[in-house]
């Protein structure tokens, strides 16, 4: 299989766990109201008021597992145009089944921690700032889908726009539209109004979460493909389609200063199937996007996995490219 045709895969599968993620909070959102939010603080439910604004984390890794099934069948399908026999992705496998099992309790559960995080953090400067119930309920419907770095920037960025600090202007993740008018501010030393606050800092908010949506996308698509692509291997080896020792692998980096120090000494790594890869870092990766391996070696990793199948008269390679983003 061509590189290009599993891109094909990811181009599918990232957009629409992307979407997804958004459609999930956006589904959050509009069900909670500042007000129901409001009585939760004055009552003192804090737990009651987090819990209110959690997503609900089972919608995401349905769509994970939905991935992962299309990246075992696509595969499945290819192998099947190579050799003269069917091979069907059985995604009702103990083995498959329990791969999705595990990653949806793995996303449900740092889905929501790091939402209760994030509404933690909105609460607390709520309290540093003295503000009223009603100012907090907004602050903490707004931290919905945001991780509490994000929410601290949010936060940092509003005092930013009410103080007139020139550090507004340099936000990655500012609507660039406004800031002649955030710059005439600054320069005449006349204050945003409130409403002109909110529009900003509501303008951030939508692209911070954009952008967390992307790397959780971009992370977990490239995570289901290869896992569903390892799963449909070993279905075909345990159904006598081909050996293991039939089989080598090789680990593919970008190419570039974005590759991480601990995956430049990856590129180009040989394995048989089912040995792991050694990232620079001394840690064991199965595939790019290993969930038993660390966070810090799989988010936004977009390095790519090359399968050979040697017996055949013509080897094939089956890869996983992805384009920079």
């Amino acid at each position: 299989m061509a590189g290009q045709d599993l891109t094909k895969i990811l181009n599918k599968i990232e957009p629409e766990l992307r979407d997804d993620l958004l459609r999930m909070f956006a589904l959050t959102s509009q069900r909670v109201t500042v007000t129901q939010i409001e009585t939760l603080i004055a009552q003192g439910q804090i737990d009651e008021a987090i819990r209110l604004v959690t997503p609900q984390a089972e919608i995401f890794a349905a769509s994970w597992a939905s991935a992962y099934v299309f990246s075992g069948k696509e595969t499945g399908a290819w192998v099947s145009r190579q050799i003269p026999v069917e091979v069907i992705f059985d995604q009702v496998n103990v083995r498959a089944v329990l791969a999705m099992q595990n990653n949806s309790l793995r996303l449900v559960q740092s889905l929501s921690l790091a939402q209760r995080n994030a509404t933690r953090e909105a609460l607390l400067d709520g309290i540093r700032r003295g503000v009223n119930p009603r100012e907090a309920a907004r602050a903490i419907k707004q931290s919905i889908g945001l991780t509490a770095r994000q929410v601290r920037a949010v936060n940092s960025y509003r005092a930013a726009l009410k103080d007139g600090d020139s550090s507004a202007l340099t936000r990655a993740l500012r609507d660039k539209r406004f800031d002649p008018t955030v710059a005439n501010s600054i320069r005449t030393g006349s204050p945003l109004s409130q409403a002109q606050v909110d529009r900003l800092v509501d303008r951030y908010v939508q692209r911070q979460l954009i952008y967390r949506s992307e790397v959780i996308a971009r992370t977990e698509a490239l995570r289901s493909t290869h896992e569903g692509n390892d799963e449909m291997f070993r279905q075909a080896i345990e159904d006598g389609h081909f050996a293991a020792e039939d089989i080598s692998q090789t680990w593919n980096t970008a190419m570039d200063a974005r590759v991480r120090d601990t995956h430049t000494t990856m590129n180009g790594q040989i394995r048989d199937y089912g040995e792991p890869f050694v990232s620079g870092g001394g840690n064991l990766l199965r595939y790019p996007g290993d969930p038993l391996a660390p966070a810090k070696e799989v988010i936004q990793c977009r390095c790519t996995l090359s399968t050979r199948i040697k017996t055949l008269a013509n080897p094939l390679n089956f890869s996983i490219s992805v384009e920079s983003p």
